[in-house]
């Protein structure tokens, strides 16, 4: 396992989670190493999240030039149902949406930081017809059927050039995609800081200074 990703489950886990639900409570706004055992992990941070459509949750670490970035959401967000899909429509949005998070963009840096996605580990709840799996990008099928729901959970592992240029993040492309989107609650530690915000379609960036 490779150091951001365990740092990032690690703090989650351990306590960020917490802080997290308070700071909205109260209104507040590397290399290529791949781990293959990545998906183990999911259905902790599903339990400790509740599944509300509309809603979504995003963390990420800042550690360096580094960042890992994960996503959590329920599969009503993107699709409009979670069910496993029969009509052929219903295949290809599936396929839509993992080619959507396979592109690497649905959230992104300001580009003077320079920020390039090396990793993008993808879960899916269906089994679907064709699987791109090369060594930019790794799915898992993941079971979640707990009452019924299914959620659907991706990381992107990025690397900036120029870190002290971090400035935004911007997750327009996500609530673009996403079109039962309309609250991204969002948790990240940089610099020896945490913070708590909500997104939402009115509001999409985040100030990361």
């Amino acid at each position: 396992m490779n150091t951001l990703t365990y740092t990032i489950q690690t703090l989650v886990l351990a306590g960020l989670t917490v802080f997290t639900n308070s700071a909205f409570a109260h209104g507040h706004g590397h290399g290529s190493h791949h781990d293959h055992d990545k998906h183990s992990h999911g259905s902790h941070n599903h339990e400790q999240k509740a599944h509300e459509h509309g809603v979504a949750q995003m963390e990420f670490v800042i550690d360096k030039q580094n960042i890992l970035l994960a996503v959590n959401s329920p599969l009503y967000n993107l699709l409009g149902f979670e069910h496993k899909p029969k009509l052929a429509e219903q295949k290809q949005a599936v396929k839509l949406q993992l080619k959507n998070i396979r592109n690497g963009d649905l959230v992104s840096f300001n580009p003077e930081a320079k920020c390039k996605v090396l990793n993008i580990i993808s879960e899916q709840p269906f089994d679907t017809e064709t699987h791109s799996h090369d060594h930019h990008d790794h799915q898992h099928k993941h079971d979640d059927n707990h009452k019924g729901h299914k959620d659907i959970r991706f990381e992107y592992e990025l690397y900036c050039e120029a870190p002290d240029n971090l400035k935004t993040l911007d997750s327009s492309a996500l609530f673009s995609a996403w079109k039962n989107l309309q609250t991204l609650r969002v948790q990240w530690i940089g610099g020896g800081q945490q913070n708590a915000i909500s997104l939402d379609r009115e509001k999409t960036k985040l100030s990361l200074k």
